[in-house]
């Protein structure tokens, strides 16, 4: 299998190829709105609590880090670079086709403790990104990186290609490398930009950084043919969302793009804007010699969707220990997730009526599911779901025992959000939250 491919971190929870496929939009300022909409209940009419509720609990199973704050600009002075009507190799600055808007490169070579990153985006996304690596210049010299080495190492794999494998015990929660990106390179300019054009400026950015991330970049294995640094973008970046309106990003981290897939992985992604790094968490308890893995794509899929999807957009057949199951057992795993999906169906809808019929024990049941299918990552969705369908029942205890369960199997990847400031409210006081008796009118038991 070729390295880990171009995924966009959605918080629908989906990885999806981000310039080969349709792709949801990640809207990160979503989370920021979360925040000020759960505080203030007064503030929302029922069919707010759905979107909100929906938009939180989709995010339970995303892949993606916390929205970024938007520093001033005058943190961050930047020249903005002139247009030329220098050949693309050697100008800074390209159109896409209608002139509209211009890409950029700008390389940071001081980055990361001087491993250097290069961006391609609009002078003002550029900015942005400046703003942020500005205020966080100091930790950008001192967060270790990756956590230890010695705890995985890069093999061959029978069938898989080159992995990463666990040279140590990790349990869930555990961090398991820490990187940053050598790249960023806004996606719309594959789509957008002149090819000719697109192609010089991405060769210039990778040709522009300090040898050792432009020696990273060039051992990285391509996929789809074509021209090579392109091709080393597609196959191994990470789609990520940037700013209030979760402008997509290609994100080529080396480190993190040598872990394949599984659809039953032991392990996920998060990007975190704050400090520019891509953190990887154990899921579950991995064991020495255990292959380290993530998922491509919605692990909550019957097989046959899982097979045509990352036929379609990787070219490879999964044979992943879950994918591989004789035929019988294969079948009852898509009952389940058939299950799963009906569940989530019921347990989404908050509008008042629906208090008597999406019960706590839907959830529960939603958690054994889940447990049952091996999906570890999705099992704080279940909890944050049990945890306000007893708030709306107006069972205090379980409302508490359920918002710390969400706390600890998954927001302790997620240190900032709206999302831990709402389960956090259901914890400390949930009668002041708005699922408090909210559509429980006929409390009969499934």
């Amino acid at each position: 299998m070729f390295s880990s491919p171009l995924l966009l971190i959605s918080l629908l929870g989906l990885a999806l190829p981000v310039s080969r496929a349709d792709v949801l939009a990640l809207d990160l300022a979503s989370q920021g709105q979360l925040l000020s909409r759960t505080t203030n209940p007064d503030y929302m009419c029922a069919n707010e609590r759905v979107t909100v509720v929906d938009t939180l609990v989709n995010a339970v199973d995303s892949h993606a880090g916390n929205a970024p704050q938007r520093h001033p600009r005058e943190s961050v002075k930047m020249t903005r670079p002139e247009s030329s009507s220098q050949d693309a190799s050697t100008s800074n600055c390209i159109q896409d086709f209608n002139s509209k808007t211009q890409y950029c490169l700008y390389t940071l070579s001081t980055f990361a403790s001087d491993r250097g990153m290069s961006v391609v985006a609009s002078p003002e996304d550029i900015q942005s990104i400046l703003d942020v690596y500005a205020m966080n210049q100091l930790a950008q010299r001192t967060y270790p990186l990756p956590t230890d080495p010695s705890h995985f190492y890069e093999a061959a794999l029978p069938g898989r290609g080159q992995g990463l494998v666990s040279n140590h015990t990790f349990h869930r929660g555990d961090l398991i490398m820490v990187a940053r990106p050598v790249l960023i390179l806004d996606e719309s300019s594959f789509d957008t930009a002149v090819t000719d054009e697109r192609l010089a400026l991405q060769r210039k950015a990778i040709d522009n950084l300090p040898r050792e991330a432009k020696d990273l970049f060039q051992a990285l294995a391509g996929h789809w043919g074509g021209d090579e640094v392109e091709d080393r973008i597609i196959t191994n970046a990470f789609g990520v969302g940037f700013g209030s309106e979760g402008k997509k990003f290609a994100v080529v981290v080396p480190e993190a793009a040598r872990l394949n897939h599984d659809c039953r992985p032991n392990a996920r992604f998060a990007f975190d804007p704050y400090t520019l790094t891509h953190k990887v968490h154990a899921i579950r308890t991995i064991f020495p010699g255990e292959e380290l893995t993530i998922s491509y794509l919605d692990e909550k899929q019957p097989y046959s969707t899982r097979q045509s999807y990352i036929h379609a957009h990787w070219g490879f057949k999964c044979s992943c220990n879950h994918c591989i199951l004789p035929p019988p057992l294969r079948e009852m795993s898509d009952l389940r997730v058939a299950a799963i999906s009906a569940l989530r169906t019921s347990l989404l809808d908050f509008t008042p009526n629906r208090g008597s019929t999406a019960t706590p024990q839907l959830a529960l049941r939603l958690i054994d599911f889940y447990r049952v299918e091996g999906l570890h990552s999705p099992l704080a969705e279940a909890y944050i779901f049990a945890a306000l369908r007893y708030c709306i029942w107006e069972d205090e205890a379980n409302t508490k025992h359920f918002a710390e369960k969400a706390l600890r199997a998954w927001l302790m990847w997620e240190k900032k959000g709206g999302n831990k400031a709402m389960i956090e409210q259901l914890l400390k006081d949930p009668r002041k939250a708005w699922c408090w008796a909210n559509g429980a009118q006929e409390q009969t038991e499934l």
